[in-house]
């Protein structure tokens, strides 16, 4: 393994290159073995060997499973790492496809951004994908695999869950116990996901004046600050009706219809006939609106939106499952307790009793 936390006198490096002319979120189209820093505030970790990195990552995140894909000649892992104030920033590759089983984060959330390729995951039974367009916000408590395509990068923000609860609780007044669960798809097309995607721009371009500046000080940088509160103000997650101004996201008016009209029938059957009659669009629309702004299928944002409320009342209030079922649109315990147990890591019951 080779470990190197100073600059090498003389030799080149990425972080050399001006930021002036190009996006922040293009610094991984380097050329990993010539990367080096000044700063021994930043770890920086090269090796070919699978062992040795999973080593490093199970002492740095948690411990877990590594599978290569296809042997070992492709694995080429670079890890890039510097705490901040809500956490640690770090550019992550593995060079090889690799599969990654961490059960789940125990003790802090994800923000991922691809630099180059991407991300499969599955979470509670749900699969979802980091690509240019879109990232992922993983949240802790969630049964995870993921698997990393041959030659991706990714920039990651890794969130400490009481940092992250300590800010909700700042912006709400209020003193909930329980962390956010997210969903997990940032869409980088949308008001809020391109917010987030041009906030971690930033984040990744203070990393690179870091890299050279020890006194640019970047672990006491707000920047990290302004990434958590826009996930919590701007994404969706279980405890979004929480928000003194909660309002719905910037929606074409047809898709904003389907969803008010979703989270007034919770109780109720709710079909794709019934959203397009009640937007007053055909139904391919409703399909095509919901695909393109929430990356949904109109019946998975009624699930997930069911799941959301139900949840949000077995934390806020003092309701029974049954009744959280029933009010939510469930017909069946077994059902729901399972559609409820992916979703969240853990069954109502356990929800009603904290």
């Amino acid at each position: 393994m080779h470990t190197t936390d100073h600059e090498r006198p003389g030799q080149a490096t990425a972080f050399d290159a001006p930021m002036a002319g190009r996006s922040a979120l293009q610094l991984a189209t380097f050329d990993p073995s010539r990367l080096s820093v000044a700063n021994k505030a930043i770890s920086q970790t090269q090796t070919h060997s699978p062992a040795e990195a999973h080593r490093l990552l199970c002492s740095r995140y948690k411990s877990h499973d590594l599978k290569l894909s296809n042997g070992a000649s492709d694995f080429d892992f670079l890890h890039v790492s510097t705490k901040v104030s809500a956490g640690s920033l770090n550019i992550l590759r593995y060079g090889a496809g690799v599969t990654i089983d961490p059960d789940n984060f125990e003790d802090f959330y994800m923000l991922e951004v691809p630099l180059e390729g991407g991300v499969d995951i599955r979470i509670n039974n749900q699969d979802f994908n980091s690509r240019p367009e879109a990232g992922l916000i993983i949240s802790p408590g969630q049964r995870l695999v993921s698997f990393w395509r041959p030659g991706t990068t990714q920039f990651m923000l890794k969130i400490d869950r009481d940092f992250l609860l300590k800010r909700w609780n700042l912006l709400t007044g209020r003193a909930e116990r329980t962390h956010p669960i997210f969903r997990t798809s940032v869409d980088f097309s949308t008001p809020e996901g391109w917010r987030i995607k041009n906030l971690m721009g930033l984040l990744m371009e203070e990393f690179v004046r870091f890299a050279h500046d020890p006194a640019w000080k970047i672990e006491t940088s707000t920047l990290s600050h302004a990434v958590v509160d826009a996930l919590l103000m701007s994404l969706e997650h279980d405890q979004t009706p929480l928000l003194p101004n909660a309002s719905a996201n910037i929606l074409p008016r047809h898709v904003r219809t389907c969803t008010r009209y979703i989270s007034e029938n919770l109780a109720s059957p709710v079909s794709v006939a019934a959203l397009a009659k009640a937007a007053d669009v055909s139904e391919r629309s409703v399909f095509e609106g919901f695909r393109h702004y929430l990356s949904a299928t109109p019946m998975q944002y009624v699930l997930e939106t069911r799941l959301m409320h139900a949840r949000k009342m077995l934390l806020s209030e003092k309701t029974t499952v049954a009744a959280a079922m029933k009010q939510c649109g469930f017909r069946h315990a077994g059902r729901f307790s399972k559609y409820y147990m992916d979703r969240f890591g853990e069954y109502p019951s356990r929800t009603a009793k904290k």
